[in-house]
């Protein structure tokens, strides 16, 4: 088959033949396509500063909600606990209405996930135990 020919007689290509139609330019856009569109572009910006500032802003909310809530001692632990409660409800809010799919594809790898809760509570013991240590003298 030096000639570039196959065992029927046809000319050997690298690629399957490709369909010209799909590079035809296609039907003009509309008034609402182009009045979308521009809508569109206009809001990536404002969508980007609405999620810095809504960054700081959830968090100074979240501190206005739980800080009358409970006693200044355990406010920390509230606090985390309040911001987990609202991540399982993201979760099971993506979960309910069908974005999970979205997300399948990502394999995470189970270690990682489950080293950082281990690390957590090692700092945090480490914490309590400056904490007890200092407010605790041997004398």
């Amino acid at each position: 088959m030096p000639d570039g020919k196959d065992k029927e007689g046809k000319e050997k290509r690298l690629w399957r033949p490709i369909d010209p139609k799909i590079w035809a330019p296609g039907p003009p856009p509309g008034k609402l396509k182009k009045i979308a569109d521009r809508l569109k572009s206009s809001m990536v910006p404002g969508f980007f500063a609405a999620a810095v500032m809504l960054g700081p802003l959830s968090v100074l909310i979240s501190l206005a909600i739980v800080y009358p809530l409970v006693p200044s001692q355990l406010f920390g632990p509230t606090i985390l606990g309040f911001w987990a409660i609202v991540i399982v409800a993201f979760v099971l809010v993506v979960e309910k209405t069908g974005y999970a799919r979205n997300f399948e594809e990502w394999n995470l790898p189970l270690k990682r996930i489950i080293v950082l809760p281990i690390a957590f509570l090692l700092v945090m013991s480490l914490l309590v135990i400056l904490y007890v240590l200092s407010h605790h003298t041997l004398i």
